[in-house]
């Protein structure tokens, strides 16, 4: 079930509410180029014309859910990253923040992961200079600063251990591949990267 808040602002009327959440459940299975407006329409029980009471066109609606699910998973993140912990309690929070988003949000991140080719161009500039890999970046720099992660491999390449691993897992949890949740996996991949990284 995707959480409230990656579809919607807190304040948007239950009509759009609710054709965002049909949207994003539609999207995230179909794709967007898979989906009709007469699609989220019914799926929201609307008729197309209170659909395009809110939304001019469907990419319309696909960016606008996009932003919001990107702007919530990027806030997310970087509450996990702001307070000054020591490199393995923030490594082990910033894995464990990202986790619980895959379990509670499928949807908005598989969401997010398809269109972001679609959609970066035209996003917001504050929001193109904070990503997955700028968190991850950040946080092997502050492991390097404390002597926690090595200097002598490439930082690049030690951001790819870390989002390679997160990555895979997601892929699997989606496509089944997983015999616990993905939490469960923390600890263990919290030991590995470690052991990557000295």
């Amino acid at each position: 079930m995707s959480l409230k808040p990656f579809t919607i602002a807190p304040d948007a009327p239950p009509a759009k509410q609710a054709i965002l959440r049909s949207a994003l459940k539609l999207f995230a299975a179909r794709g967007i180029d898979g989906v009709t407006i007469r699609d989220v329409a019914g799926e929201a029980g609307f008729t197309n014309p209170a659909l395009y009471k809110h939304y001019k066109s469907k990419e319309a609606m696909a960016a606008d859910l996009f932003e919001g699910c990107y702007r919530e998973m990027v806030g997310r993140m970087e509450m996990a990253l702001k307070t000054e912990l020591p490199f393995h309690e923030a490594l082990d929070k910033y894995l464990s923040t990202l986790m619980k988003l895959f379990e509670q949000a499928p949807e908005a991140l598989d969401f997010i992961n398809d269109n972001l080719p679609r959609f970066w161009p035209t996003m917001p500039s504050e929001l193109k200079t904070r990503t997955q890999v700028t968190h991850v970046r950040e946080l092997l720099k502050q492991g390097r600063r404390t002597g926690a992660v090595t200097k002598e491999q490439s930082l690049e390449l030690q951001v790819v251990f870390v989002m390679g691993v997160i990555g895979q897992l997601a892929r699997m949890a989606r496509q089944a591949g997983l015999t616990k949740s993905i939490s469960a996996y923390r600890k263990e991949s919290l030991a590995m990267l470690e052991k990557l990284l000295v």
